[in-house]
Parts: C-alpha cells; sequence; structure tokens
C-alpha cells in the first residue's frame, strides 16, 4: 500500500513537472502584440511581431494585452487540467476546483465525515438480533 502511494506522488510530480514546464503563446489582434506564459500562467515574454501597436490608442493597446495574456493563460489552464484530469477519479471536477467555484474546504470535509462514518459502521459490534 505504501509503495502504491509512492508511485502515485511520483506520478503526480511528474505531472506537475509538465505543466511547470510549458510555454503557452497567445496573439492578439491583427497580430499585434504576441505573449507567452509559463506552465503556471506566469508572463515570460512579450513581443510586437508587427508594427500595427503602433498605430493603437494606449487604452486599446492596453486592452488587447489583458486580452492577449488572459487567453494564454486560459491555455496554461486548460493543458493543467487536462494533464491531471488523467490522474483523478472522472466525476472529480477538477475544472472548477481549479477555477476557485468549487468550496474544496466543504467537499474535503464531507469526504472525511463519510470515511468517519463508514469506520464507526465498521467497527460497531454487531447487535444481538443481527445474525
Amino acid at each position: 500500500m505504501y509503495a502504491d502511494v509512492v508511485q502515485q506522488r511520483e506520478v503526480f510530480a511528474s505531472a506537475a513537472e509538465s505543466v511547470a514546464a510549458g510555454a503557452f503563446t497567445a496573439t492578439g489582434k491583427r497580430r499585434a502584440v504576441q505573449v507567452t506564459v509559463d506552465g503556471q500562467g506566469n508572463l515570460t515574454e512579450i513581443k510586437f511581431p508587427t508594427s500595427a501597436y503602433r498605430t493603437m490608442a494606449g487604452g486599446e493597446l492596453g486592452t488587447l494585452l489583458l486580452e492577449t495574456i488572459t487567453t494564454a493563460r486560459r491555455q496554461a489552464i486548460d493543458a493543467g487540467i487536462a494533464q491531471f484530469a488523467q490522474l483523478m477519479p472522472a466525476n472529480l471536477p477538477l475544472a472548477d476546483i481549479l477555477g476557485g467555484s468549487v468550496d474544496v474546504d466543504a467537499m474535503l470535509a464531507e469526504a472525511a465525515r463519510a470515511m468517519e462514518e463508514a469506520r464507526a459502521t465498521a467497527n460497531r459490534p454487531e447487535e444481538a438480533g443481527d445474525a
């Protein structure tokens, strides 16, 4: 059993390293801007592949940068979800958990309660009428 836990931990560590090593690039409209993020969504590079950015108003360029960064970060998140989804139970809402729309503390508390209830039931001596 311990060997299984160690092996599973190694599989998760390998998946985490794979995601962390990723680079995700998105290009904005009119190829005015190109951004790259790492596997955690951290911005690693901004490029201006054409001179299109020169004709943009400051606010427009700022909005385009934010949109393009968001797109690259979404690619990184989606790749992480895809990598870890293979290792998780099929009914686990991984995207919702990572997106913050699931109360993980409540989910873990419910799982702990169910495990404790199962343990209490298993350890309960059989009643005299049961046979």
